[in-house]
């Protein structure tokens, strides 16, 4: 318990062995081994493709973390040429805790900005709309 600091799971998909990834129970079990100002983030499958997944997931991540929120990004080889993943927080909040100041330290970026990453939060209307 209270052991990491960052959890990342790119997990399989939710059939199978992999089901439990996306259930309640792991969640819950993923908040007990963080530290209280932990992050956690899991894949959370495609907006377009999975959206009963990411409602469920949506729906008992905000009960467990005061701070839950989907977001979106770019994979071209993946169906639809989109994937989204879930951070959960106990103190964190994606947006609003998000450091211009120390991103602009990282050097050499390609790819990341703190535009883009705000950006990834906006979903589109029917996705909004799971989350409500």
């Amino acid at each position: 318990p209270d052991t990491y600091d960052v959890i990342i799971v790119d997990s399989t998909d939710p059939i199978g062995p992999g089901q439990v990834l996306f259930q309640r129970k792991f969640y819950e079990d993923m908040k007990k081994s963080l530290k209280p100002d932990g992050i956690a983030v899991t894949q959370c499958e495609c907006l377009f493709l999975h959206q009963h997944v990411i409602s469920a997931v949506g729906s008992f991540a905000k009960e467990i973390y005061p701070k839950a929120k989907y977001y979106l990004t770019n994979v071209p080889t993946y169906p639809s040429g989109l994937i989204g993943f879930m951070f959960c927080s106990n103190k964190y909040d994606p947006i609003e805790d998000l450091s211009e100041e120390r991103a602009s330290r990282l050097p050499g970026l390609k790819y990341y900005s703190p535009r883009l990453h705000r950006a990834s939060f906006v979903l589109p209307k029917f996705g909004e709309e799971l989350f409500q």
